[in-house]
């Protein structure tokens, strides 16, 4: 009796360099800590034939399956823009003597930079970008809050609904020494600067809770 031949299986690795990853550490009704972490982590990659440094636009049209995942109640994925955040990284300008800003294990040096494309806003470690266009700069660890104005006995709160960290983790890009001239990206360069709304508090949940001003 003949055997049937196994297939061997493939184990295929991603295409393209890591760029960044946005992991997401908070979702309001959802288990994140028991969620696989390449479910719960939007992962950006500079794939051939992009344009270098192609900008990740995020909202529930841009990564659906994602955002059905860590939202499960609708009621609260609505409030998710269709493209809600961009996220952009611009490589560091040359130093001052005219080399350029190049590092030895192949790494390329960034500024990275977050937008807000929502009316309903986006906190950045609990400021609040609060009108489309409005951007930020970003780095390694910062915390990405999408959410919804609430209003207590105390006054009106942003309070996030869902938070991604922005990592470099594994990338091949790394965030460039400050520099006095660094700007943002020419397409962006002209947007209002962050609206910083005051004192942060931090709610049992973990999801920091901004105040807004009247």
């Amino acid at each position: 009796q003949l055997q049937p031949q196994l297939q061997p299986q493939l184990h295929l690795e991603p295409v393209g360099a890591l760029l960044w990853s946005l992991e997401c550490i908070f979702a309001d009704g959802h288990g994140v800590s028991s969620t696989p972490h390449e479910i719960r982590t939007i992962v950006h990659r500079q794939m051939p034939g992009d344009p270098a440094l192609l900008p990740l636009k995020v909202g529930r049209s841009c990564q659906e399956e994602f955002f059905t995942a860590m939202l499960p109640h609708e009621e609260i994925r609505n409030l998710v823009s269709r493209e809600h955040l961009q996220v952009a990284a611009s490589i560091a300008s040359p130093l001052a003597s005219g080399a350029p800003v190049a590092r030895a294990d192949g790494q390329t040096p960034c500024h990275f930079y977050i937008t807000n494309l929502s009316g309903n806003f986006t906190s950045v470690n609990g400021m609040l970008l609060d009108g489309p266009e409005k951007h930020a700069q970003i780095h390694d660890g910062d915390l990405i809050g999408l959410g919804r104005i609430m209003t207590t006995g105390e006054g009106m709160h942003y309070t996030p609904f869902i938070q991604l960290r922005f990592t470099l983790s594994g990338s091949s890009l790394v965030e460039a020494p400050h520099l006095s001239n660094a700007r943002m990206p020419p397409s962006q360069a002209s947007q209002p600067v962050l609206l910083d709304y005051g004192a942060t508090a931090f709610a049992a949940a973990s999801a920091p809770v901004v105040a807004v001003s009247a």
